[in-house]
């Protein structure tokens, strides 16, 4: 029950910080969308949404705080990053008309990965929790869960970070001048 919650709350808070972000005053042009659209870096991106979530919990971070809080995410990212590198290694085998022999091998690299990124995910939560003591606090952890710095379904993966199959140079969320037919450039 509290997974569906979770997950419940981390899309709509997707859709709403999607929403926010479209509705800033146009910016920038953006290469390949619709000029006037606002391009943020993942950095701006996560504190936007940061900055959202704390203010609808009616929370005051501190610069230490938001400091913890957007490495967390950021280590999150890049933890992300190469478990992704080991499914497109495995994907890349299977694209080679490679042996059984290497395709197992594969496989248990895979598993290695997942298994790896797990851990790695937990180190990122205990260090957080050390620095902020979020699980004392419901309404700080909510927020984390929400933006993504903690929890397994949460925030802000989903847009070209990790269902597309790795960060690409100018990615953007989902709203952000990236849409094409239904889906996401970027997805393949």
């Amino acid at each position: 029950m509290f997974h569906k919650m979770t997950s419940w709350i981390a899309a709509l808070g997707l859709v709403i910080a999607i929403s926010v972000s479209m509705a800033q005053p146009p910016g920038r042009p953006q290469a390949g969308g619709p000029p006037g659209l606002q391009q943020f870096s993942p950095e701006e991106w996560s504190s936007k949404i940061l900055d959202f979530w704390a203010k609808q919990l009616n929370l005051t971070l501190t610069n230490e705080q938001r400091k913890a809080i957007q490495d967390a995410m950021k280590e999150r990212v890049d933890a992300f990053m190469k478990f992704g590198e080991a499914r497109r290694s495995l994907v890349g085998t299977l694209r080679a008309g490679a042996t059984d022999a290497q395709i197992k091998t594969a496989v248990e690299d895979y598993g290695k990965a997942v298994k790896d990124y797990e851990k790695r995910l937990e180190e990122i939560e205990e260090q957080l929790n050390a620095k902020l003591n979020y699980k004392a606090n419901p309404k700080l952890h909510a927020l984390l869960i929400v933006v993504g710095a903690v929890g397994r379904y949460g925030g802000m993966f989903g847009w070209r970070w990790g269902a597309a199959g790795g960060r690409q140079p100018g990615a953007q969320p989902p709203g952000a001048g990236q849409r094409q037919q239904g889906r996401f450039r970027g997805r393949q």
